[in-house]
């Protein structure tokens, strides 16, 4: 699959105990191009756009993607609906959009496509990153020393009004910290990349309903170090957790239990000067690895089994 710009990819999950067939075969893949519009690229290989022309804002670069639950009242029994949050850096905003679980790559209504955020303060240059288990979502900042926020509640509210960020480490990322993706070990542990400083940071988890809220220890400690220009992130049921390492142009798959040998994952890469734009994961372990490239230009999508032994 090629696209024109630096892109963001997420996969469409189930939320619920029964699993609906969608979710048990290959998923739709979610891909934010670096431009004003999100895609659906489904099983079949039809690629759809997902906003509305009346919603496009011509400005925008959507350049990273994650999905969550709906929660909203009108959605509590049917869990017909769930939510795709595309992270615009350029203008420092988050929207949202929400997606039918039964034909999850079906353009939604205009009505259905809200805004959550949008300013430069407190967050800047959002890189989306996860949704809690009650909904909550949270976001790294591309800004040096910004650090990682959450907005509550984000998956309860129709319209709005949206929480405004809240910082959830602190000044514990480090003044140089750069956000880059996020995500949870099988303990909860929350693992953060920082893309300056090379490294994974990793926040205990605390529990659900133990203060603080947010549900995470409010200091962030080195989990995985020595690395270059880390951009993304993601775990399959394993614990084994694959992070693509953009100063080397390589996929780095880590187990839990040694994290000073991990493995260079066997990635097809074009030619040209290389960008490893987001790794994400599906419920069945495949690794998706976006791929941007100049000379030629192109962005390609590269699938991973992450069960497998490379």
């Amino acid at each position: 699959m090629t696209f024109l710009k630096r892109f963001g990819i997420a996969l469409a999950f189930c939320f619920s105990a029964s699993v609906p067939s969608w979710a048990q075969s290959a998923p739709v893949v979610y891909v934010a191009a670096g431009d004003s519009q999100v895609y659906a690229v489904t099983p079949s290989g039809s690629v759809n756009p997902l906003i509305p022309t009346s919603g496009i804002n011509s400005s925008a670069q959507f350049t990273s993607l994650t999905v969550g639950p709906d929660n909203t009242a009108d959605n509590a029994s049917a869990n017909s609906y769930f939510f795709l949050y595309a992270c615009d850096t350029a203008a420092s905003t988050i929207v949202r959009l929400r997606l039918s679980t039964a034909n999850p790559g079906a353009q939604p209504s205009a009505a259905d496509v809200v805004t959550v955020y949008s300013s430069v303060n407190p967050l800047s240059a959002p890189v989306c990153g996860r949704v809690a288990s009650n909904g909550d979502l949270y976001v790294s900042s591309g800004t040096s020393g910004a650090g990682v926020y959450v907005i509550s509640g984000v998956s309860t509210a129709s319209i709005g009004p949206f929480s405004s960020p809240a910082p959830v480490f602190g000044s514990t990322a480090g003044t140089s910290f750069t956000g880059g993706g996020l995500a949870q070990k099988n303990s909860g542990d929350m693992l953060v990349v920082d893309n300056h400083d090379g490294a994974i940071l990793r926040a205990p988890f605390v529990g659900a309903n133990t203060p603080p809220n947010p549900p995470f220890g409010s200091t962030l400690s080195p989990y995985v170090s020595n690395l270059s220009s880390p951009s993304a992130i993601a775990r399959i049921s394993t614990g084994d957790f694959f992070v693509a390492n953009q100063g080397t142009a390589q996929v780095l798959r880590f187990s839990p239990t040694n994290l000073s040998s991990p493995t260079t994952c066997s990635v097809s890469v074009p030619s040209g000067n290389v960008t490893l734009s987001s790794v994400a994961a599906s419920e069945n372990n495949l690794v998706y690895v976006g791929i941007a490239s100049t000379s030629p230009n192109k962005r390609v999508v590269r699938v991973l089994n992450g069960t497998a032994s490379d």
